[in-house]
């Protein structure tokens, strides 16, 4: 009855270090059961949204599937987080969403990324990679301005089952301005390294430092 319990969790552990995934005979071998007792015990875990399978030619690959930890992803992170169920209705977000977007979850829930109108997540861009995602993660880079300013945030869009086994996604938000400004602050410096040390004595180095300044802040006055 032991071993009973225990298979399905020798067949996770087998899958968490195979992320292409493994054919019932190969499960069978790492584990040292029998094909018909891997099918059936696999059968169970994709019932219950535990493992995801695929079909590759005469084939077919199981993999495990992407869940989410609710409590501890959502509360302890510095990053904004929207899930989506299979319809591409918004079911949770986290505190810090809720603060940033200045939008209560009751207000969220149940609504489209569309109907909602957020920053940044109901742009044409981001709601295209949300209905393109399949099977893999899928990590983009953001713009967003707001009072005449840019924003960038990095996108990450994570097929995502849930406990009944219904597919879904989840959309993490990082905002990564400050990250972009001293990138574009480094490559500005490399950049009048180069020129600088170009330079010919009849330029003139006040007309340049000012071109230059104005094209890293538009809005400064030199």
């Amino acid at each position: 009855m032991q071993e009973e319990h225990d298979t399905p969790t020798r067949i996770l552990r087998a899958l968490r270090f195979r992320p292409k995934g493994m054919t019932i005979t190969e499960v069978a071998k790492e584990t040292g059961m029998t094909r018909n007792s891997v099918s059936k015990h696999l059968e169970i875990l994709l019932i219950a949204g535990r493992v995801d399978v695929r079909q590759i030619g005469n084939a077919k690959l199981y993999s495990l599937a992407q869940r989410v930890p609710m409590s501890a992803f959502l509360c302890f992170t510095k990053n904004l987080i929207l899930i989506l169920d299979g319809n591409g209705r918004i079911v949770q977000v986290n505190d810090q969403c809720q603060k940033a977007l200045k939008r209560s979850k009751d207000d969220l829930v149940g609504l489209t990324l569309e109907e909602a109108a957020l920053p940044v997540v109901s742009s044409p861009e981001a709601i295209a990679v949300v209905e393109r995602l399949e099977r893999e993660q899928v990590i983009t880079d953001l713009r967003y301005q707001s009072d005449g300013k840019d924003l960038f945030y990095q996108m990450q869009a994570i097929p995502t089952t849930f406990e009944d086994g219904e597919k879904g996604c989840t959309i993490v938000l990082e905002d990564i301005t400050e990250r972009k400004r001293y990138v574009r602050n480094i490559e500005f410096l490399a950049r009048t390294g180069r020129d600088f040390r170009d330079m010919e004595e009849s330029d003139d180095i006040y007309e340049y430092v000012a071109r230059e300044i104005h094209a890293l802040a538009p809005g400064f006055l030199v």
